[in-house]
């Protein structure tokens, strides 16, 4: 499932990419910035679900 922050970035790579289309050489070597800035916040938001994640994976022993 994908968290609130997932789903806002990929609504600004949406944005990015519809407001972007036909502006050329310049616009391609934006998009390509904005694709490693977008790759980089995915990244980040991924790492940290993971963790949050850990909790849920460890479950505390019964003696």
């Amino acid at each position: 499932m994908l968290g609130v922050d997932t789903l806002r970035v990929l609504e600004k790579q949406r944005r990015i990419v519809k407001n972007g289309v036909g502006k050329g050489v310049t616009w391609g070597l934006t998009a390509a910035a904005e694709e490693s800035a977008f790759q980089a916040e995915v990244s980040s938001i991924q790492t940290k679900e993971f963790f949050l994640s850990i909790p849920a994976l460890i479950k505390p022993r019964v003696n």
